[in-house]
């Protein structure tokens, strides 16, 4: 199945139209983290040189569930002229990360938009697929300034999520610029969602 999603964010798709993918979801524990953790792991697999961004800066599990442990990571490297040092290679083949270092809910006031832009524009020269893990779309800081800055956001929704809640991200990502993954949004525009 990730597979298959994978290879649907590939077909007809210049790789340098959308390289960079934000994953964001509508609540915690939509499963945002499992689903970046498994398309790194798949791009990997089909030869793509893979970088994950953990920017979950409350949850910052993509981070342990890769085993890396750093004291700096994503804000540190929103703050420096080479971003690309803080990123570390995983036992993965063609998978890194840049992890959330030790950032925590206290570290939003730190968080930079800026930064955030000149980061993204360092990662698309470093790989050919850079996958992001922000906090949920409707209530953390860094997950709308990572999803307009992306070229094309996934919004993960998990089995048994209330429609409204989707709706209002839809709604939000659509607001703030943020570009939807084309089959992503054909799909909520025509076709009804269950309750």
């Amino acid at each position: 199945c990730v597979h298959q999603i994978r290879t649907l964010l590939q077909v007809g798709v210049r790789t340098y139209d959308r390289h960079v993918y934000a994953i964001t979801s509508a609540a915690p524990g939509d499963g945002k983290t499992s689903l970046t953790l498994a398309l790194g792991l798949s791009f990997a697999a089909s030869g793509s040189r893979t970088l994950l961004i953990d920017c979950d800066l409350v949850g910052g599990s993509l981070t342990r569930r890769l085993g890396v442990h750093s004291a700096e990571g994503m804000l540190e490297a929103m703050g420096s002229r080479s971003p690309m040092d803080f990123v570390r290679d995983t036992d993965v083949n063609d998978l890194s990360i840049l992890p959330v270092g030790s950032a925590t809910m206290l570290s939003a006031g730190s968080f930079s938009p800026a930064g955030l832009r000149r980061l993204i524009a360092e990662a698309r020269k470093s790989g050919d697929i850079v996958l992001i893990d922000t906090g949920p779309i409707l209530g953390s800081i860094e997950a709308p300034p990572v999803a307009a800055t992306a070229d094309a956001t996934i919004l993960c929704v998990s089995r048994g999520q209330q429609r409204p809640a989707v709706e209002r991200s839809m709604h939000h990502l659509i607001a703030i610029g943020a570009k939807i993954a084309r089959k992503i949004k054909r799909i909520f525009e025509n076709s009804p969602m269950p309750n």
